[in-house]
């Protein structure tokens, strides 16, 4: 086990050994500086800048295990999230109450896979932004950023290998596709279960070949833990979701190497 990398890590292991030292925990925590997984929706001249009122961050959004709702992971480190991230990812470290209240709505999990995790569902972050929160619950779970209405990005955690194997075969038939890309998306106000998203990137008249690929994709193959399929064309038409699959996704099929591992 390693050493705690600051007081508030500290905190957090004194109170998963002594249940009375939850509560100075807390309160450690909604005055500290938390790491999250994500970066600013537009790019800034600065790694160090403060967020304006106007300014939005694209947070980054794992599944649940149980039911594979959108569950946003912080970390008490850098050192944590290191850790427990295998690849580089952006991140930023934000102040605990601000992130709280700009994603209202959306459970929490601080340091995800490791020894002292724990879970904050809405009524818990509600709750620990103070009593004047509590009393406005419902205001403050309706209508905020991250609600309903959202659409929310993960990686995979489990490749599909037999869907992989054959897209790339119906794939390699049709030359305007460059590349394609596996990722989730969740739009909870379209359907509770997340889909599985199909990145296409290309030339030429790419509508008309996602569409026949769509076609060949035998039911029996999809090994994923997706019943349904989204397609998307990478273009400057919808940036978060094309950049989200450039930047934080391997494409498991290009035309120059055909298969990436």
């Amino acid at each position: 086990m390693l050493l705690p990398a600051n007081a508030l890590e500290q905190a957090l292991h004194n109170a998963a050994i002594d249940e009375n030292k939850v509560e100075l925990f807390y309160k450690l925590m909604m005055e500290s500086r938390v790491f999250i997984l994500g970066k600013p929706a537009k790019e800034l001249p600065d790694t160090n800048f403060v967020l304006g009122d106007d300014d939005e961050l694209l947070i980054n959004h794992w599944e649940s295990d149980e039911d594979k709702s959108p569950v946003i992971p912080f970390f008490t480190s850098l050192q944590t999230l290191q850790r427990t991230i295998p690849e580089d990812e952006p991140y930023l470290e934000v102040p605990t109450e601000a992130l709280f209240r700009m994603t209202l709505g959306v459970p929490m999990v601080l340091n995800p896979n490791t020894e002292y995790g724990m879970e904050f569902s809405p009524e818990d972050v509600v709750s620990l932004l103070g009593s004047d929160s509590v009393n406005n619950l419902e205001e403050l779970l309706d209508g905020t950023e991250y609600d309903e209405d959202g659409v929310y990005l993960d990686v995979l955690r489990a490749e599909p290998e037999t869907l992989i194997k054959t897209m790339t075969e119906i794939l390699g038939d049709y030359p305007e596709i460059e590349a394609a890309y596996l990722a989730s998306i969740h739009e909870p106000s379209a359907d509770p279960e997340p889909h599985l998203l199909v990145g296409i990137k290309g030339h030429g008249d790419i509508d008309a070949a996602i569409e026949a690929v769509a076609g060949r994709i035998p039911e029996a193959d999809n090994d994923s833990d997706y019943e349904m399929f989204d397609f998307f064309t990478i273009n400057d038409d919808d940036p978060e979701i094309s950049d989200f699959l450039l930047e934080q996704v391997k494409p498991f099929y290009s035309t120059a190497s055909t298969k990436i591992h």
